[in-house]
């Protein structure tokens, strides 16, 4: 598939929304629009679409921060999700591409992400692209 990455825009928000829903986190458009004018707003984050055609068919988003363990910072991949009519066709790849050189003019040391426990093509993906295991993801509600 032939597609273009893209700074995101507020008026993505309606395909955006659809994205993660699509990753299995329901959202409005209405939502997308509050959320990404915060996003854009902030200058350590960053959320880039994949376009084909007229259709947004991607999402990477992320951040960058400053580590407490040791000097430098880094970049933390916070949503990576492709639409599914357009999986396996490297917009993934193209969308982490992105967001790698995206980390890299900012001085990012490293890229962390996390992934749930479920989502075990994502983890080959990585994997596949460099990645590795690390550690573990406590969550408490």
């Amino acid at each position: 598939m032939d597609a273009t990455v893209r700074p995101a825009a507020v008026s993505d928000a309606g395909a955006v929304a659809q994205l993660v829903t699509d990753l299995g986190y329901p959202s409005t458009a209405d939502q997308m629009i509050a959320r990404l004018t915060g996003l854009l707003a902030d200058e350590s984050y960053v959320a880039l679409v994949a376009e084909s055609g007229a259709a947004v068919v991607g999402l990477v988003g992320g951040r960058t921060g400053l580590y407490f363990e040791k000097d430098g910072r880094y970049a933390h991949l916070l949503v990576l999700v492709v639409a599914p009519d357009a999986r396996g066709t490297g917009v993934g790849t193209a969308l982490l591409r992105a967001f790698e050189e995206w980390a890299s003019a900012r001085d990012a040391g490293g890229i962390v992400l996390t992934s749930s426990t479920h989502r075990h093509e994502a983890h080959g993906f990585y994997e596949r692209r460099g990645y590795r295991k690390t550690g573990v993801r406590l969550v408490k509600p």
